[in-house]
């Protein structure tokens, strides 16, 4: 008799175990994503000038525009849209030096014809430089230098 109770009690004590981690696991992830990802549309003109757009529209960013004055690109007529929401490294051109998407918007760091561009909420860094966010606005950028951090053994 004891035995069935306790075997009662274990599966209801799973149960709401479950019902328990179940609920709290998906508040975390409506509130991790509760304020979307970044959006960078890449472009590249048929005369082979690259440029990208960022904006994120919950945040109030919207239209700032890089352009890239690059010599030897193929040119192209491209023009993607790329949601930073998880890892991934493909990007139509340029590199993701890293992506941290634990809680959206998050951070994205590109390499763009060496130049590093860090995206932050709150704010904007061009090789290792911060600047407030200002929409509708452009930046003209030529190939880089990223500069080496200092004291780390690592250098680009």
């Amino acid at each position: 008799m004891k035995s069935k109770n306790f075997l009662i009690e274990i599966i209801i004590l799973f149960f709401v175990t479950a019902v328990i981690y179940l609920t709290i696991f998906v508040f975390f992830e409506k509130s991790r994503k509760s304020k979307g990802p970044w959006e960078i549309t890449f472009s590249q003109s048929v005369a082979g000038n690259p440029s990208i757009q960022i904006n994120h529209p919950q945040l109030g960013i919207s239209n700032v525009v890089f352009h890239f004055q690059v010599a030897n690109t193929t040119p192209t007529n491209i023009q993607q849209t790329v949601l930073f929401d998880g890892p991934f490294t493909k990007v139509p051109f340029g590199t993701v030096i890293l992506i941290d998407a634990r809680y959206l918007p998050g951070t994205v760091v590109l390499n763009l014809f060496s130049n590093e561009v860090q995206v932050l909420p709150r704010a904007l860094s061009i090789n290792r430089v911060e600047y407030p966010w200002k929409s509708t606005s452009t930046v003209k950028l030529g190939v880089g230098s990223i500069p080496p951090v200092p004291g780390n053994p690592y250098k680009r």
